[in-house]
């Protein structure tokens, strides 16, 4: 993200390059820090610009107004994020987004239909291990709570949504072609036809 900010510097840290300073004076105060506003700082990118104010008069330091770009992680409703299994317990699943903020899967309502195994400290389907620690698994956030400079949050693991596609072999049909039938010609009259012709000669004698 693109940060706009004020910074009260007193003479005596203007010994050297200024954009030198500016950074890392940023980076002494912001790097993973948390504020509601923006969320997690993950790190401090780059100084784009600075300006100098008119100096305090009360304290006589030197305001600068500078922009920078910083690396922001903040944790929404909705959102989805890969998270390593850090305690598996019956009352649920607690995990880690790259060591950042926590968030904590209920088993009561999201992990109902598997079985906690404290043998393993796993959950299970049966005979095949879902959860485990040191697993990685997407996890989507449904509560976001702001305490103490911290995030803590609640979510529900993500269920792969599509099914497994069985495309059919395709059928091959043989279709036979008909016999070719060949109506031979008779010379012969029907024999039904024969006789009425013998009993008609016969009659004519």
């Amino acid at each position: 993200m693109i940060a706009v900010e004020d910074i009260v510097f007193p003479p005596s840290k203007l010994y050297r390059d200024i954009g030198d300073v500016i950074i890392a004076h940023l980076r002494d105060k912001y790097h993973k820090t948390c504020t509601q506003k923006h969320g997690y700082t993950m790190e401090i990118k780059r100084l784009i610009d600075f300006e100098s104010l008119p100096i305090s008069r009360a304290s006589g330091e030197l305001v600068i107004r500078v922009t920078y770009e910083r690396d922001t992680l903040k944790p929404q409703e909705g959102d989805i994020f890969e998270a390593k299994i850090l305690q598996i317990t019956k009352r649920g699943i607690m995990l880690s987004v790259k060591d950042i903020f926590e968030i904590f899967i209920p088993a009561e309502k999201k992990l109902a239909h598997l079985t906690f195994d404290i043998g393993t400290g796993s959950y299970r389907n049966g005979e095949t291990v879902v959860y485990k620690k040191d697993h990685t698994v997407d996890v989507k956030i449904t509560c976001v709570i702001f305490k103490n400079q911290a995030y803590k949050c609640i979510g529900e693991p993500v269920e792969s949504q599509q099914a497994d596609i069985i495309i059919p072999e395709p059928v091959i049909e043989t279709i036979q072609k008909p016999k070719k039938v060949v109506v031979k010609k008779s010379t012969q009259a029907p024999k039904t036809v024969r006789s009425l012709q013998k009993m008609i000669k016969r009659g004519s004698k």
